[in-house]
């Protein structure tokens, strides 16, 4: 499989199929820190890829509102709800954001 990371831009080519979770670990990357991207699908650790996909992972980037602490800010929930549509046209959007002119 192709594996395609950001910051900074590299390929790494992998055979063989294996859980996201697997493939994370073998890369030494934090599942918690990125985002893990098949086509235009934002896949779950427990998701397989296999030997033909092309992956991309992501950095997860967050920020907070202007002017909140951490201090009673509340936490973050155990796990997200992303609309699929919404992930695919943020993932076409980074996608066109990060090519050269």
């Amino acid at each position: 499989m192709k594996v395609i990371l950001r910051n900074p831009r590299r390929e790494v080519e992998l055979s063989g199929r294996r859980r996201v979770k697997e493939l994370l670990k073998e890369l030494d990357i934090l599942p918690d820190t990125v985002l893990v991207i098949r086509g235009d699908q934002l896949l779950t650790a427990d998701q397989v890829v296999e030997e033909r996909d092309e992956i991309e992972i992501r950095p997860a980037i967050s920020g907070g509102a202007r002017g909140s602490s951490s201090r009673g800010a509340p936490e973050a929930p155990q796990a997200w709800q992303f609309e699929p549509r919404a992930v695919g046209r943020a993932v076409r959007q980074a996608r066109r954001e990060a090519r050269p002119e």
